[in-house]
């Protein structure tokens, strides 16, 4: 019996960044279906909207994928945010 794909929304800084996500998640064994794709603004934007995509996780899971370039890690940045 196959497993039916795991809905999942992904945000992402820009084209490169949704590619990354998409190709991982094809190596992956479970299929997974991606609903939203937020994207737009880069990394500022999704820094933004972090907390709203985190709540709307609790109905739907959301990958999100920022390049940190030189910044600290995503629990020292949430916790000085």
């Amino acid at each position: 019996m196959t497993e039916p794909p795991i809905p999942l929304n992904i945000a992402v800084e820009d084209d490169l960044s949704e590619i990354v996500v998409r190709v991982i998640l094809k190596k992956i064994e479970r299929p997974y279906y991606i609903g939203t794709c937020l994207k737009r603004n880069g990394k500022s934007y999704l820094q933004k909207i972090a907390d709203g995509i985190n709540r709307s996780a609790h109905s739907t899971p959301c990958l999100m994928l920022i390049d940190m370039n030189n910044d600290d890690c995503p629990p020292v940045l949430k916790k000085n945010g």
